[in-house]
């Protein structure tokens, strides 16, 4: 009797682990591939963006990439015939070499890529750290 016991208890230990274990690898595939997917997601985003503004991403990726300028999150959105006077260092963009820029940033700020800090007259704004990694890691012609 107790060995049929000690059987039972065993084979009920032994159910319980497996099932356990299988919960547990179950559940951490499944949030690797929800994980994969919101990264796809972002990636496939951003490309479209990027579609609509390949000239400005490309300008914003050199900017990023110099050592320079590397850790610059803001900038300004400007004409080149008007002056600013900035405090610390940031980026200009130039509604001359780029049609519709006020647009274009739009979409950025709607997309969640950059934040009006605009200080005073001079529409200006902060990119996220992901917004910047994106753009530096982006290829053109994808």
């Amino acid at each position: 009797m107790t060995q049929e016991i000690i059987t039972h208890v065993i084979a009920f230990l032994a159910g319980a682990l497996s099932g356990a274990a299988g919960k547990y690898l179950r559940d951490k595939y499944t949030d690797r591939k929800r994980g994969q997917g919101k990264r796809g997601k972002k990636h496939t985003q951003f490309r479209e963006t990027r579609e609509k503004m390949p000239e400005l991403i490309a300008e914003m990726k050199e900017d990023l990439s110099k050592p320079e300028s590397a850790s610059i999150r803001e900038f300004f959105v400007s004409r080149k015939e008007y002056s600013l006077n900035t405090e610390g260092p940031c980026l200009i963009y130039y509604e001359n070499d780029h049609p519709n820029l006020t647009a274009k940033v739009h979409i950025l700020e709607n997309m969640g890529y950059v934040k009006d800090v605009t200080p005073g007259n001079a529409p200006k704004y902060r990119m996220t750290e992901e917004f910047v990694k994106l753009v530096l890691g982006s290829k053109f012609g994808e």
